[in-house]
């Protein structure tokens, strides 16, 4: 059997959309040594970890693009808005209209007084607090600790 073969069986084993192994008992029925099972199953993880941070990577330029893309909007608005006064404007192509809006501006927050503040408050579990008193011996209701394994793969 060949290396190729062995990760296309692999492969056809793992959900690619969710990530899940789909039958975990052909998996482990595979005529493959452990061993390049193991390695086979590790190098995909490597594969996917490596394609999520393609994801990522393109994500994030795609938000820096977007951020440009909405500023020249603003930024040509602002144009529309100085070159047409205000005033309809209207061909076959575009139509720009006009209305009018306002904006409270904040120009110093700390020259406010105290009552034109909004209080917020989030109450949020520390699971540092909570996993301390677990630990200590203590009881905390709708908490417990669980232990995990968590493969690390080079």
């Amino acid at each position: 059997m060949k290396l190729y073969e062995i990760d296309e069986q692999i492969r056809q084993c793992i959900d690619y959309e969710t990530g899940e192994i789909i039958d975990p008992d052909y998996l482990n029925h595979l005529e493959i040594i452990r061993e390049r099972k193991i390695e086979g199953v590790a190098l995909y993880c490597k594969e996917l970890t490596g394609f999520a941070d393609q994801i990522d990577a393109e994500i994030k330029s795609l938000q820096k693009r977007k951020k440009s893309a909405e500023t020249a909007v603003k930024s040509m608005k602002n144009w529309l808005t100085y070159a047409c006064n205000g005033q309809k404007f209207e061909t076959v192509r575009a139509k720009i209209t006009f209305r009018e809006s306002e904006e409270t501006v904040i120009d110093n927050e700390d020259l406010l007084l105290k009552k034109y503040f909004t209080k917020k408050i989030v109450y949020t579990p520390s699971k540092t607090a909570i996993k301390d008193a677990l630990m200590a011996g203590k009881k905390v209701k709708g908490a417990h600790i669980e232990k995990h394994l968590n493969a690390t793969i080079k």
